[in-house]
């Protein structure tokens, strides 16, 4: 049996504990295979950001390794598809409360423009936030932009590509108002919207222009309607006009129509 000394370490071990080496006057390394080993581990955790940067940019300029990255892991999921099941099941059972809170936290996280602002359509009107991070988009029923949570982004995106529709509000208050929320081939099933239709864009420049709050009591963040000061079968040449409309939430637009004259049967155009 060949032996040979190692320089690193100082002592004796066999020929097939050292790697080979052409250079070499006996074919093999100086140093043995464990202390290479110990070296490399040394030397990377000594240098990580420089790996870290050099394994980044290597990946961007190879696409091929992009591609080779996917196939095998898609490949290594279907060789080991029980083992890995086994192994998250168990995970998910020691750390339950763990996995809710984190998963929680990411479905009630804000949306980064950078991810979603592609992925969504024309009609959301994305933008940056003023943050320079987060993701804003237009409220479906009132028109206010607004952050939304990486939950009502999926959901959106989700329906998008499932061809039904699942609007972005900013409130729960603007998705029970909205006439068109839920509503599909059988819309008796569903609960009827608590607000008389308007044209959606003259409701959306009414609210904007009383900055999104009621103007008898003063309050925001809550179910807005657009009421019209003077009823439609009275004007309704003038009825889109904006200086006619007025914003109220959900118990004002209910007390105005209790005032004698103002009832929604009283309005009823039977002509």
């Amino acid at each position: 049996m060949k032996t040979k000394l190692c320089k690193k370490c100082g002592s004796i071990k066999n020929i097939n504990d050292f790697n080979k080496r052409s250079n070499s006057s006996d074919g093999y390394r100086n140093h043995c295979k464990q202390c290479m080993i110990k070296y490399g581990k040394k030397y990377r955790s000594e240098h990580k950001e420089y790996f870290a940067e050099y394994a980044k940019e290597y990946v961007k300029d190879n696409d091929d390794v992009k591609r080779y990255r996917k196939k095998y892991n898609k490949q290594y999921w279907m060789d080991n598809k029980d083992k890995l099941s086994k192994n998250r099941k168990k995970y998910i059972c020691k750390n339950k409360n763990f996995v809710k809170n984190s998963k929680k936290k990411y479905l009630q996280s804000k949306a980064v423009f950078k991810t979603f602002s592609d992925r969504l359509t024309v009609d959301e009107q994305s933008r940056l936030a003023k943050d320079g991070i987060s993701l804003e988009v237009k409220c479906r029923y009132c028109g206010k932009y607004f952050i939304p949570t990486k939950s009502q982004v999926f959901n959106r995106i989700h329906a998008l590509n499932n061809g039904y529709d699942n609007g972005l509000y900013c409130s729960n208050g603007c998705k029970v108002a909205c006439p068109i929320y839920k509503k599909i081939s059988w819309p008796s099933t569903y609960k009827k919207a608590t607000s008389r239709e308007v044209q959606q864009e003259l409701r959306k420049m009414v609210l904007k222009r009383d900055n999104y709050t009621c103007q008898t009591c003063g309050l925001t963040n809550i179910e807005l309607h657009c009421h019209h000061i003077y009823p439609l079968n009275e004007s309704p040449i003038t009825s889109a006009d904006i200086n006619e409309c007025i914003t109220l939430c959900k118990k004002c637009h209910k007390l105005k129509h209790k005032i004698p004259g103002c009832g929604y049967n009283e309005l009823k155009c039977y002509k």
